[in-house]
């Protein structure tokens, strides 16, 4: 086996370990099936038996319910991703926009119709079809949410890297890769340069497929060339369109 399928075996048994632990755990304690989807109160995941991932968790950003977890699912997804992701999700980009824009037509449509439900879920399905340019979705079950109907799903994704492809430029598998990783860690002089976090991050892409000579050279000045970009930005409000909580959304079984 190759670093690379160590290491996924790694990851996939933590989480797999993690997700028994959890739901045997409350089926035990009787907890309702809505209990066991958000894992309250249960600890995170504490390590994979991988030093430079383990070394990693540490350092990991706060900003979700478990930040490990959700880190250790996008690791996994990098790790299966194929050679031509980016490609992949360059040529899905616009039947996806399509089917999007024609599911959301229906969805007003049905509106007019005086079918609240058929456009609520349509608009459910619309929104799960967007991540269809990076990936497989999957319908699970229809549920009510208040009023609304929506469409439950799970997903694989194998061109999670594409989302963070520029607009503008050259497209670059390495570079994409390090600002999937990064997005997870402090963007702070602390970690990045006190705690060799331009190191933690390349050890991690290296893991993923970083073909650079220099990775933490590398890294650097991916990430710089990043803070460069979005200075010149300008912010825009926008709805969170993660796919994180798509990925990590299953209860445990």
């Amino acid at each position: 086996m190759t670093e690379q399928q160590d290491t996924l075996s790694a990851i996939m048994a933590a989480i797999n370990r993690w997700y028994i632990d959890v739901g045997a755990s409350l089926d035990s304690a009787g907890c309702p099936a809505a209990t066991q989807l958000t894992y309250d109160g249960w600890p995170d995941i504490e390590g994979v038996g991988i030093p430079a991932i383990d070394n990693a968790l540490q350092y990991l950003k706060p900003g979700t319910r478990k930040p490990r977890h959700t880190f250790l699912v996008i690791m996994k997804s990098l790790l299966q991703e194929k050679p031509d992701a980016l490609e992949m999700s360059e040529r899905r980009k616009v039947p996806v926009q399509e089917a999007v824009r024609l599911i959301r037509e229906a969805a007003a449509l049905m509106g007019e119709a005086d079918n609240p439900p058929l456009e609520t879920l349509l608009c459910s399905i619309a929104e799960q079809a967007e991540k269809a340019r990076y990936g497989t979705v999957f319908p699970q079950a229809i549920y009510a949410d208040g009023d609304a109907i929506k469409l439950h799903v799970s997903y694989e994704p194998d061109a999670l890297s594409g989302m963070c492809a520029g607009k503008r430029g050259g497209k670059s598998s390495d570079a994409n890769i390090v600002k999937m990783i990064a997005r997870h860690f402090p963007n702070s002089q602390e970690f990045l340069s006190t705690s060799n976090g331009y190191s933690t991050i390349a050890r991690l892409a290296v893991l993923c497929g970083l073909k650079n000579k220099n990775p933490s050279a590398y890294v650097r000045s991916v990430l710089e060339s990043n803070k460069s970009t979005a200075k010149k930005a300008t912010p825009k409000p926008h709805r969170d369109n993660s796919i994180a909580a798509l990925l990590t959304g299953n209860k445990p079984t």
